[in-house]
């Protein structure tokens, strides 16, 4: 199948057949880059846990350097022993840091929408193109 031909076609589709690949790059971006960022995530959680599991206490003056010091979003959870200092419920502890956690979500969760998007569209489109070629000698 020669190039005219795939043109042909894909100009007989109603531009479907252009969006295709687009979208295809646009999946494998997001794919790739969300892969390596919750890769460094998980590897950065691996660390802190054994980081706290190495502190004597965790009291605020061995957590402090540790929260300063950690990143995005490990920092916003370890910050919440520090600025509640007087909770000693473990069930009050946990509801405040299962907010914290809720918080760091969207932010983890940047742009999968595109994924959800494409991948819901995707077969609708896939149906489309051959169909629409297939009728298209039957318009008036």
């Amino acid at each position: 199948m020669d190039f005219a031909t795939i043109a042909s076609i894909a100009a007989k589709s109603g531009g479907i057949l252009y969006i295709m690949p687009v979208l295809l790059l646009i999946v494998l971006w997001v794919s790739i880059e969300r892969f390596l960022f919750l890769s460094r995530m998980s590897r950065l959680g691996e660390k802190m846990a054994s980081t706290l599991e190495q502190l004597p206490d965790i009291k605020e003056q061995s957590l402090r350097p540790l929260a300063d010091s950690a990143e995005f979003p490990f920092r916003a959870l370890l910050q919440i022993p520090i600025r509640f200092p007087n909770i000693k419920d473990s069930a009050q502890l946990s509801e405040i840091l299962q907010e914290a956690v809720m918080r760091q979500v969207p932010l983890l969760d940047k742009r999968l929408w595109l994924l959800d998007t494409t991948v819901t569209l995707a077969p609708y489109w896939v149906f489309w193109a051959p169909l629409s070629v297939c009728f298209m000698p039957f318009r008036f």
